[in-house]
């Protein structure tokens, strides 16, 4: 990654390693007035004291209004339509006006709290706090209320509405140690450094992740607590990751392995799926495009064939030719409105991007909302009429379908779905934390006795790819501390989800019968399910709109789309945590909650789903394996060698010695990668380097947590390849000074990115 500078310091011109140029213009206060890259070019007009007042791209404007104290007061969207902002004596919005004309009102306290929400519909909310400020209780107008509670420290310990109860038992960090929710719960674990390494549930569902020093999952076992005396791995998976934690490799039962090759941006280029480690033909095979401003330009599927994805003028996804000649289209207006005829007259949206008419081969589709601006009807061309009932708090409660059957949902305090009741069948969820790890139903026509115990035993091909060394692996869970009566036997349907540690991308589905490894695409969608002996039970294609185009198995047997997304059959919607998401309109049913902090389309998800995903319903994000490189591409290639020997060294089997001896209180030496390493309790820093020897002393301060080790040996390596000292040691004391800020200062950036999760 390469930067220019001015003569003033300011970044003029950067290029990334793909060779993609940015150049960047300031004006005489160092304001950025405009920002080019391939594809696009963008300006910035100023006022006042460097208030952005207009931002142009394409031919298109959006302005920015303040008043006379440079507060804002009104945003004038693309095509001219304003949502505008009232302020208190202190500054505070007291009301605002969106592009459709509706209007809030609120009221706060002498403290500046929230105390009351007015409604357009006069579904108003009322807000409690208690003396710091932290929400007690929120009252709505149907009688329905949220109410929290705290400990001492802030943290909060339950979160309850009138469907569902959540409660956290928490330690000293203020780490959860296990979540009630309701009649069952979810338990965790930490290592040293803060990170999970244990979860466990009431019916007995559990993993067990083991971490690399960086902090990275390099294994997940899938345990059953329950159904046998002692705890038995059902499920296992175990990773290969670059310097910078990407994967590489996975390793699934049967003898499938899914590997990523990565561009020099750390993009995907390939994605491939097999058996045999060294096999030169997969099962399946993906190959990526990408081209200017890390827009993805095509997908080539070995089984389906090429999509070719193009985007207008704004990086806006504009269509996909699939494998077959058939073409997709999502031509968005100037504001992000959806249009599906490349007249752009197949729709029609109202003031605030809500789609209103929709023209297909069928004919027309009519909808209509109520004055908080959530979908309340859908009329088909045949006349088929679609109800949608709303909670004050903008939550769906239930959708009437056109067969006069009915679905309700039930949520809790943090907006995660808990039940849907459909035809006298329910399904309920248990989650950790924003993913759902259990689900199962009831009712009727629902056995619901208890399972049996699941009589499976892994393959031996599954410890087949434990890593040699250097992980921080837990033992298997026992039953801790938690007494057996408080698990319960799993119902005959249950289903329990495993997900990526670090995002909404699911790896396994397990039930009574089958235990299924998933593989996801680069945005973590689900691409293919496999069964224990590696062969595909399940597999799709999508498009553009998170809609499954084509697919191999039973649809819903792996129900998730877009990141964050859960299909309902149903309803023909997405659950997408505080909203719904419409695959028909590819956009959302409902106004953003957090306004225009998701971006001016309230109504629109994000504007390329072919690189960003917008997992909470809330604002979009460029999902990580789109992003360059990150904070990787801001090191050169050798101080990326230095974190690489760093990490190389705190796994080798060697420094476990090193451990050892620190616990003990006694000095060793070791030998690693040529390298002399020594622990003194008695040494009076943390780390020094052994002139005369390529190699470095580490004293008791250096264990003070895995943070301070991790730091001290990037120093420590960073030192020894960089140092001016030649064999003697000889060396100024200002060099030796300044190589010692040099080495500090990279330890803590590299630890950041390198090493920090």
């Amino acid at each position: 990654h390469q930067r220019s500078v001015d003569l003033l310091g300011r970044v003029v011109r950067t290029k990334d390693p793909d060779g993609t140029q940015r150049y960047f213009e300031y004006d005489r206060e160092g304001n950025v007035t405009r920002a080019r890259e391939p594809g696009r070019d963008v300006r910035l007009g100023y006022c006042g004291l460097g208030r952005v007042s207009e931002r142009r791209e394409a031919g298109t404007t959006v302005r920015f209004e303040y008043d006379t104290e440079e507060q804002l007061t009104g945003v004038v969207n693309q095509h001219g339509r304003a949502f505008a902002f009232e302020h208190d004596a202190v500054g505070k919005v007291v009301r605002e006006r969106g592009f459709g004309g509706a209007t809030r009102s609120y009221e706060r306290d002498a403290a500046g709290n929230l105390i009351a929400i007015r409604r357009p519909s006069g579904q108003d909310s009322s807000f409690q706090y208690d003396a710091v400020g932290r929400v007690l209780r929120i009252d709505h107008a149907d009688g329905s209320a949220e109410w929290f509670e705290y400990r001492a420290d802030g943290e909060m310990m339950v979160a309850a509405n009138n469907d569902a109860e959540v409660a956290f038992e928490r330690d000293r960090l203020g780490r959860v140690t296990r979540e009630r929710q309701g009649a069952h719960w979810v338990a965790s674990r930490y290592d040293e450094a803060g990170d999970r390494t244990h979860l466990w549930s009431s019916f007995g569902a559990a993993q067990v992740l083991t971490r690399d020093v960086a902090g990275d999952v390099k294994r997940v076992r899938v345990q059953d607590l329950v159904t046998r005396e002692e705890a038995t791995t059902v499920w296992e998976a175990s990773f290969e990751r670059d310097l910078l934690g990407r994967e590489l490799e996975r390793a699934l039962p049967g003898g499938l392995r899914s590997r990523w090759k990565r561009d020099a941006m750390g993009r995907p280029v390939k994605h491939q799926i097999g058996q045999r480690r060294d096999a030169s033909e997969f099962a399946l095979e993906l190959e990526y495009s990408w081209g200017a401003a890390g827009r993805l330009k095509r997908i080539t599927d070995s089984q389906f064939g090429t999509t070719v994805y193009r985007h207008d003028e704004l990086g806006n996804l504009e269509s996909a030719r699939y494998g077959d000649g058939s073409v997709d289209l999502r031509l968005p207006d100037a504001v992000g409105n959806l249009f599906r005829r490349s007249d752009r007259e197949d729709r029609v949206y109202g003031p605030s991007g809500e789609l209103l008419e929709s023209v297909g081969p069928q004919g027309k589709t009519v909808y209509r909302y109520d004055a908080e601006g959530n979908r309340v009807e859908k009329v088909e061309p045949d006349g088929a009429r679609w109800t949608y009932r709303w909670s004050p708090g903008g939550r769906l409660k239930a959708v009437l379908r056109p067969d006069g059957d009915e679905v309700c949902f039930a949520y809790d305090a943090l907006g995660r779905r808990v039940s849907k009741t459909y035809r006298g069948v329910t399904t309920r969820w248990v989650w950790d934390g924003n993913n759902p790890l259990h689900e199962w139903r009831e009712g009727a026509g629902v056995d619901e006795e208890a399972g049996p115990e699941l009589g499976y035993v892994p393959e031996a091909t599954l410890a087949a790819h434990d890593p040699a060394h250097g992980i921080r692996g837990p033992p298997l869970l026992e039953w801790f501390d938690i007494p057996r009566e408080e698990y319960a036997k799993a119902p005959r349907s249950l289903v329990t989800w495993v997900f990526e540690a670090d995002r909404m991308a699911p790896m396994a589905k397990i039930t009574e019968r089958e235990r299924l490894s998933i593989v996801c695409d680069h945005l973590g969608s689900p691409l293919a399910m496999y069964d224990a002996t590696g062969e595909t039970r399940w597999r799709a294609t999508w498009k553009v709109n998170g809609e499954p185009r084509a697919v191999e198995g039973d649809r819903m047997a792996c129900p998730f789309r877009f990141p964050g997304q859960y299909e309902d059959a149903e309803t023909g919607l997405f659950y997408n945590r505080f909203r719904y998401y419409d695959p028909e309109s590819g956009g959302f049913i409902s106004e953003d909650p957090i306004g225009l902090a998701g971006g001016l389309g309230v109504y629109g998800y994000v504007g390329d789903p072919t690189g960003w995903v917008d997992e909470f319903g809330l604002s979009g994000e460029k999902t990580g394996d789109c992003r360059a490189a990150g904070g990787g591409a801001r090191f050169t290639k050798a101080e990326q060698a230095v974190a690489g020997e760093a990490r190389s060294i705190l796994q080798s089997p060697e420094f476990a010695k090193i451990r050892a001896a620190q616990a003990a209180g006694k000095p060793v030496e070791v030998k690693i990668g040529g390298r002399t390493i020594v622990f003194e309790p008695d040494a009076p820093v943390s780390g020094m380097t052994l002139f005369g020897e390529e190699g470095f002393v580490i004293g008791r301060e250096a264990f003070a947590s895995e943070a301070e080790l991790s730091k001290t040996v990037l120093q420590e390596v960073f030192r020894l390849r960089t140092s001016s000292a030649g064999a003697s040691g000889a060396v100024t004391q200002a060099a030796a000074t300044a190589e010692t800020e040099a080495a500090a200062s990279f330890a803590e950036r590299a630890f950041n990115v390198f090493f920090r999760k």
